[in-house]
């Protein structure tokens, strides 16, 4: 049986996927979450790749921190945390780094030589 790459190529273009439609027609929670984490972050606009997420990604984000109630009282603005919010839920997983260094069940504990701050 011999290859003939003709009829391989021809075959194969069936099979061939436009990159830009396939990034348009994924939605990931992902990109809504890279752009909550340079909101969160106040990165620098030099810093953040506009690439990695679209438009539409930062709309739904602006939603995210629209939805999150707030109160007004004597003391100031104050945030309401709902736990399904996206940037309540972001703002719970930066956050486990810093308890974990503080946790009092650790089973190492941090020696002088260690702590570089």
């Amino acid at each position: 049986m011999k290859f003939i790459k003709e009829k391989f190529l021809i075959e194969l273009e069936q099979y061939k996927i436009n990159p830009l439609e396939e990034v348009t027609s994924k939605k990931t929670i992902s990109n809504v979450g890279k752009v909550l984490k340079h909101l969160w972050y106040h990165d620098k606009p030099s810093s953040i790749d506009f690439d990695a997420f679209t438009l539409q990604d930062i709309e739904e984000a602006k939603d995210v921190i629209a939805s999150l109630p707030y109160s007004w009282d004597e003391g100031g603005e104050s945030f309401i945390c709902d736990p399904s919010n996206a940037l309540v839920k972001l703002d719970l997983l930066l956050d486990i780094p810093n308890e974990l260094v503080h946790s009092k069940n650790k089973l190492r504990k941090i020696d002088c030589g260690d702590e570089f701050i």
